[in-house]
């Protein structure tokens, strides 16, 4: 089929802009077009099968490494605010774990609601897909040194945007879309001490409305939080311990 493409005559008008008291005037002038074809594309060669055999044992790879099983769950969990069973699950053992990674005691952990992209871990066997599915970002596990008054900051932003999961060792109140009665584990918050907590560095770097963290010194652990789930499932796995986790009331909407 032949494409044809005819621009028509086109004139332009006399233009008179005015400044103050003088003018300046553009004479009229034609702009005159030529027909142009556009032919069939020709036919395209078949897909290069060698491409595809290249391809293929990558492929297959893939695929095996995706569906590698590290874990089981004893019921669906899911992802709601202002805690959920999944977001409770996914931040103590972000918490757990770090306790290895950073080398030192950890007061809390947590993780943005947003950073969270499957909202639905279903029953039984947990694959390392499911993992990628969960995270897919390549945020990697910092722990950060913070006063008492940036825990307030903090607990301040996850009570405005409704909840994120945090670990089972820092509690508090919404009361407003503020956080009140804070406490970490189980004494209140102390606005001078310092805390440590164990986020992903997409937080630590001040995103999610944390800038208040964006100067602080971190440590890295070099490892993807995504890493740090899958190993600490696969522990879970040998350990004979099975997936399990419910909403124990750490973040509580206190005006409903």
């Amino acid at each position: 089929m032949n494409f044809s493409f005819r621009c028509k005559w086109l004139s332009f008008s006399v233009f008179i802009i005015l400044f103050g008291a003088g003018c300046a005037i553009f004479p009229t002038g034609k702009i005159e077009s030529e027909n142009y074809s556009i032919s069939p594309a020709a036919q395209l060669p078949p897909a290069d099968t060698s491409i595809r055999q290249v391809i293929s044992p990558y492929k297959e790879q893939m695929g095996r490494a995706m569906n590698e099983v590290i874990g089981h769950n004893k019921a669906s969990l899911f992802l709601e605010r202002p805690e959920s069973a999944l977001g409770n699950f996914l931040a103590d053992l972000l918490y757990r774990e770090s306790l290895e990674y950073a080398g030192d005691s950890v007061d809390f952990s947590i993780l943005n609601f947003g950073g969270v992209r499957l909202f639905e871990l279903p029953e039984g066997e947990i694959t390392i897909g499911k993992m990628y599915e969960i995270m897919p970002f390549e945020n990697r596990l910092v722990i950060l040194h913070i006063s008492g008054g940036m825990v307030r900051q903090l607990a301040d932003v996850i009570a405005a945007d409704g909840g994120w999961p945090v670990s089972q060792n820092f509690r508090f109140e919404i009361v407003g879309k503020k956080a009140q009665n804070i406490r970490l584990n189980n004494q209140p918050l102390h606005e001078d001490k310092i805390y440590t907590a164990a986020l992903p560095d997409f937080i630590a770097f001040g995103n999610a409305g944390c800038n208040f963290f964006a100067s602080q010194p971190r440590i890295e652990t070099g490892y993807l939080v995504r890493e740090v789930f899958i190993n600490g499932i696969k522990k879970m796995e040998q350990q004979g311990q099975i997936v399990e986790s419910k909403v124990d009331g750490r973040i509580i909407l206190a005006n409903h």
